[in-house]
């Protein structure tokens, strides 16, 4: 049985998303909650579980899209997960959910600096 993913919906053009770029492998859209104007996921466009999934391809195309929108110092994120551990909490409040024209915004804005 599989497990409903919204990334592979977006990835699918079933469930809508603020595109900031797309390439063969990988997508970088807004998140639904910004915790930060512009905050940013991207994704291999197959659906790995983890990490330890990612072929050497998909991995390198994923950093390159990383590259283009993220911070300028490299850093990745590594959290341990845990049932109830309470991972999105991470934030003191809960984040903004502001509607798509306004993600579409965001991401317009984003896409206009990648060149």
């Amino acid at each position: 049985m599989s497990v409903a993913c919204v990334f592979c919906e977006i990835v699918r053009g079933t469930e809508s998303a603020s595109v900031v770029c797309e390439d063969e492998l990988t997508m970088a859209f807004l998140d639904r909650r910004q915790f930060h104007p512009g905050h940013t996921l991207v994704i291999p466009r197959q659906h790995l579980c983890d990490v330890r999934e990612l072929d050497r391809k998909t991995g390198a195309a994923l950093m390159d899209s990383i590259a283009r929108i993220t911070v300028p110092h490299l850093h990745i994120h590594v959290h341990p997960r845990m049932l109830n551990d309470r991972l999105l909490r991470i934030y003191p409040s809960a984040a903004a959910e502001p509607d798509k024209r306004l993600r579409d915004e965001y991401a317009a804005t984003l896409r206009s600096h990648l060149g």
